[in-house]
């Protein structure tokens, strides 16, 4: 047992200092890991660290498709619905196929059914990869939603397309038809349990006075979402991203604030863990792929995998832009609508094509053996294949898109995009303070208060109201203000517990409190406290 803690702990702090050096050399994470993953394998007497399929499809991708679900905006979802159904269906289905044309036609060993299995596990993209690299450089929201809701969706169809190549494999014969229907049922089912289920957890939290019972609540919704479907033959990942949606959506209504102060970075932390285990098990998963490979040459191994990766980003291409424009040329009335999006974004949404491990442990979840007897033809080419996918997407593609960002010049896009959004968040806290005065008012006419309360509340929201009209230049000046006496409060608080006066709990208390407002005025700079 206390081996076992020790592995762990080993592990978890290889991913504290690689994420460590990744910030200081201003490298995003996830393309850090991967490499760092693969060096440390090659470590003598690094602990071995076996990815199991299990583990990442049961464990790891419920709490991530159902956070991306709960934190992603279903208003611009809404609004881009074409592209991500374009993105999630039709080009994971697209990608199948013309990769597994190119794995048939140039990789000796494979067939059609094999070539389909390889197509369907690296067709979907990694969300967790895009998205993590976007938090880091800024890129615009309908870029980021688009991608959001792609990640959110692509793996039900990748893995619906996987089976039915499995069964191609195993049993020589499945119908396209059976498969066709048997996606459609899927996908019905699947998003009326995850509404259902949504509808169910909405009502039980609402009850939940506790707010450590509504956050192991929240921590349980993605495998209540995840795993019937799985049992019952489905995917799981379709009922647990739109039960995240739905709560996600009704969140505002029913959750108090000290659900949301606690439960937040329950999640950040739950999220940041599972995303760094992920990149850093794919790393170091490449050592014992390496050595099952013993029948091919070192050139034909890089020839295959850098052919293979080159392929699949080649494919992305030439679905998005036909994708985004074509429907556009024939939509008639959509066409104001939806107006043309600037190529660079395209060209932005083609690279953003990075795989990541649950392709790793789709490929690692093919039989060893078909029956009892013959070995699946080619399993161990596969995975190794799908590793080089991963690292050549995630590596190449991450590590140019800041570049990438720049040249296009997206990032003047972002800036004009955050200074919207600076503005349309100003006039809501002005409505909302503007309406909060009136209810005051009310209360006055009413008298449901006393005077001395009302005209205290009063002074505060009038004068909350002017300082946001004042203009963001004041409001600024008020927030820096602010965090300078916050610090001051702090710093007074440790004086008085250094002299004895206050013992710790006590400090610990007032301390949350400045802890909230100091959250408060760097979040929202421009709102008056």
């Amino acid at each position: 047992m206390i081996e076992t803690i020790c592995v762990i702990l080993v592990f978890f702090v290889a991913i504290l200092v690689f994420v460590w050096l990744a910030d200081r050399l201003g490298i995003p994470a996830p393309i850090f890991l991967v490499p760092a993953g693969i060096a440390t394998a090659y470590i003598p007497g690094f602990p071995s660290f076996r990815l199991d399929p299990d583990l990442v499809l049961l464990v790891f991708l419920p709490p991530l498709v159902y956070g991306g679900g709960f934190f992603s905006s279903w208003s611009e979802l809404r609004k881009n619905l074409r592209p991500v159904f374009m993105l999630s269906v039709g080009l994971v289905i697209f990608s199948t196929l013309l990769t597994a044309w190119f794995v048939n036609k140039f990789i000796p060993g494979f067939g059609w059914a094999t070539a389909l299995v390889l197509g369907a596990i690296v067709s979907p993209p990694d969300d967790v990869a895009i998205i993590s690299i976007a938090d880091k450089i800024g890129l615009p929201e309908r870029i980021v939603t688009v991608l959001e809701g792609e990640g959110l969706f692509n793996d039900a169809t990748a893995l619906t397309i996987f089976r039915f190549a499995l069964g191609l494999v195993v049993a020589k014969a499945v119908s396209p038809a059976m498969l066709a229907l048997q996606f459609v049922g899927v996908a019905a089912g699947e998003i009326a349990y995850g509404l259902a289920l949504g509808w169910v957890v909405v009502r039980i939290r609402r009850r939940l006075k506790e707010a450590e019972l509504n956050t192991l609540l929240s921590l349980m919704t993605p495998y209540l979402a995840y795993v019937p479907p799985v049992h019952f033959g489905g995917s799981g990942v379709l009922a647990t991203a739109v039960a995240g949606i739905y709560i996600g959506r009704q969140g505002a209504k029913f959750l108090p604030f000290t659900v949301r102060l606690r439960g937040q970075p329950v999640w950040m932390l739950l999220t940041f863990l599972l995303n760094s285990s992920l990149f850093f098990l794919t790393g170091l998963q490449f050592r014992p792929v390496m050595l099952r490979l013993t029948n091919y040459s070192w050139d034909a191994l890089l020839m295959y995998g850098a052919g293979l990766t080159l392929a699949v980003i080649a494919i992305r291409f030439l679905w998005v832009f036909p994708a985004s424009y074509l429907p556009r040329l024939f939509g008639g009335s959509r066409r104001g609508k939806d107006a043309h999006p600037p190529w660079q974004w395209i060209f932005l949404v083609g690279w953003s094509g990075m795989r990541g491990a649950i392709s790793l442990a789709a490929a690692f979840a093919i039989p060893i053996a078909i029956g009892n007897y013959a070995e699946f033809p080619q399993r161990d080419l596969i995975v190794f294949l799908t590793f080089c996918v991963i690292i050549g997407t995630l590596v190449l593609q991450g590590a140019g898109l800041t570049p990438l960002v720049r040249w296009l010049r997206i990032d003047c896009h972002v800036e004009g995009e955050e200074r919207r959004n600076e503005k349309a968040r100003h006039h809501a806290r002005r409505h909302a303070a503007k309406a909060a005065l009136d209810k005051i008012t009310h209360w006055q006419r009413e008298k449901r208060f006393s005077s001395g309360v009302l005209k205290q509340l009063q002074e505060r929201y009038s004068h909350r109201i002017d300082r946001l009209e004042d203009g963001e230049k004041t409001s600024d000046g008020a927030a820096r203000a602010s965090l300078e006496l916050i610090n001051v409060e702090r710093e007074t608080l440790i004086e008085l517990r250094r002299r004895g006066d206050l013992s710790d709990n006590q400090l610990r208390e007032i301390e949350a409190d400045l802890d909230i407002m100091e959250m408060q005025v760097r979040r929202s700079r421009n709102a008056p406290f």
